[in-house]
């Protein structure tokens, strides 16, 4: 028989380049919520961090992988049961190659878990733009091929990795109203 604390809960999952602040974000996430630091797990070749949140009632594993990857596998796992994805992208102009081939290895891992990005609730981090001299997000969103405003994506500097809650609020919102609409 199945216990209830046996059951999972379902994940919000922060992706990007290894060395892009994912970990960052997540501490400074669980930390903002009141929550002890993400429990660092190794699963085979590759690290996960993550933490537990309820939100009025709801309950969510926040998660993201840390290091380096050497298997595109471990970010397909990642992804599994995941109902919301927050996209961190460092936009130092010598990591947006990185950047833009992880967010197309994100894409493909959520197919290959039988959705879509933009089919869930998904926002964009541009991180790290104070590295950026001229960074423009309505000109990285052409880059990327996101048409501007049709994806929530906030602007952060290294030194504000959670964005005061920018991000990680706006996608934990989008999920629960998804979730209250079912």
């Amino acid at each position: 028989m199945r216990r209830s604390s046996d059951i999972r809960a379902p994940k919000l999952v922060i992706v990007g380049a290894p060395g892009c602040g994912k970990l960052e974000i997540l501490r400074s996430v669980a930390a903002r919520f009141g929550e002890p630091p993400p429990e660092a797990v190794r699963v085979g070749f590759w690290e996960t961090a993550k933490f537990d949140l309820e939100v009025d009632g709801l309950r969510f594993e926040v998660a993201c992988l840390h290091g380096p990857q050497e298997y595109r596998a471990s970010e397909e796992l990642l992804l599994h049961r995941a109902i919301g994805v927050m996209c961190v992208m460092d936009v130092e102009p010598r990591c947006l190659q990185a950047a833009w081939d992880s967010l197309v290895v994100t894409s493909e891992n959520a197919r290959r878990n039988g959705f879509e990005l933009r089919a869930i609730p998904f926002v964009l981090q541009y991180h790290r733009a104070d590295r950026h001299p001229q960074f423009d997000a309505a000109k990285l969103d052409a880059w990327l091929g996101v048409p501007t405003h049709s994806v929530p994506r906030f602007v952060t500097p290294d030194s504000v990795p959670d964005a005061n809650g920018g991000a990680f609020d706006a996608l934990l919102a989008s999920v629960r109203k998804r979730i209250e609409a079912a």
